[in-house]
């Protein structure tokens, strides 16, 4: 864990996820989307494959929990990508 706790200034997701919201968790050095297709969101997985759900609901101190910190930097770029996909996608009938 970095020496200053981040976490401190965060606020920790509780409840269901919520799509278009940057996570993060100590797990990992990026935040990461909710993916946006019905059968991630229903799994808590993000664009690029991390188990949102389980960062929240693990219970060890120190690296579990999800949090929203509104950070403009160190967005995962998988995450971006596939988002501005299904956004094109969504606003293309050709795509879907």
């Amino acid at each position: 864990m970095a020496k200053r706790d981040w976490r401190k200034n965060a606020e920790q997701v509780g409840g269901p996820l919520w799509l278009n919201e940057w996570f993060r968790s100590p797990l990992w050095d990026k935040d990461h989307l909710l993916g946006e297709d019905p059968v991630w969101q229903a799994d808590g997985i993000s664009w690029c494959g991390r188990a949102l759900d389980y960062a929240r609901e693990w219970l060890d101190e120190e690296l579990g929990g999800l949090y929203i910190t509104n950070r403009t930097s160190a967005k995962c770029a998988e995450c971006k990508r596939r988002q501005a996909e299904w956004d094109g996608r969504q606003g293309n009938p050709w795509l879907t």
